[in-house]
């Protein structure tokens, strides 16, 4: 089931890339220009709580061809937090994306981390975003990790999300949304939320605010036309998952054994 369902992946992004490659130099740039969003939010990952910021800088480097570096800092159950990430990605905003992605991602002395292809499928007010590549860490299980996510725009500003998960051998169901409600001071300020839930009693739920700079556009044209998804944050989700997490569990230590007195 878990190798079908990354075979199912892979596919639907190569196949919603290829879709894009035909007509890319008739259609919008990759990036509409040098585009920078924030968040700041907080999580709890399978109870352990965690607050973070993260930030994103995405550049055009040709007419169809985009790259994003990721950053991710914050405190993970009174642990230092950071993360870098990036994508370099091939992109029709009108059709799908294919990138080369990757992340590593530093919890107190323990890291994760992780490198493989994403792909997006642009189809009216859907998009499928997929991700599937290879993880290890420190204490997380090594192998193979995807994502499978079905977003639909119910407006152009308001973004609901459902899909699964796949990461060190733990399989999750994954629901969100992101709004923005077009505010007069800030504009292209957005409230998101995800929530997640798997094998072996495994959970997470995320909130927080995110501001997109660079242009006025609604969610949808933020998403297609401009910053990618942050790889650095995806990899602490992703890393949390697998089993293991980011903290060594603590080691039990062995019973006391009561020497006897001697009598007498």
């Amino acid at each position: 089931m878990k190798i079908r369902f990354l075979v199912f992946a892979l596919v639907v992004g190569f196949v919603g890339v290829q879709f894009a490659y035909a007509d890319s130099y008739q259609s919008k740039p990759a990036v509409s220009g040098i585009n920078t969003k924030v968040s700041a939010g907080y999580a709890d990952l399978d109870a352990t709580s965690v607050k973070f910021g993260s930030a994103s800088v995405t550049l055009p480097l040709t007419h169809s061809w985009g790259f994003t570096i990721d950053g991710l800092g914050g405190d993970y159950s009174a642990s230092s937090l950071w993360g870098v990430g990036g994508n370099l990605f091939w992109r029709n905003p009108d059709k799908g994306l294919l990138g080369i992605m990757g992340s590593n991602v530093l919890v107190g002395a323990n890291n994760a981390s992780r490198g493989g292809v994403s792909g997006e499928l642009y189809r009216g007010p859907f998009s499928i975003l997929v991700d599937v590549g290879y993880g290890t860490g420190d204490t997380i299980k090594h192998g193979v990790f995807s994502d499978l996510i079905l977003r639909w725009y119910v407006m152009d500003n308001f973004a609901l999300s459902t899909g699964c998960t796949y990461s060190g051998g733990n399989t999750a169901g994954v629901v969100g949304m992101e709004y923005m409600p077009s505010l007069k001071i800030f504009s292209d300020l957005s409230l998101f939320a995800r929530g997640s839930w798997g094998e072996d009693d495994y959970h997470s739920v995320v909130a927080g605010i995110k501001y997109y700079f660079g242009k006025g556009k609604t969610l949808k044209q933020k998403h297609r036309e401009d910053d990618p998804e942050n790889m650095a944050l995806g990899g602490l989700l992703l890393g949390n998952q697998g089993q293991g997490g980011f903290i060594e569990p603590l080691e039990t230590p062995p019973p006391k054994i009561e020497e006897e007195e001697p009598e007498g």
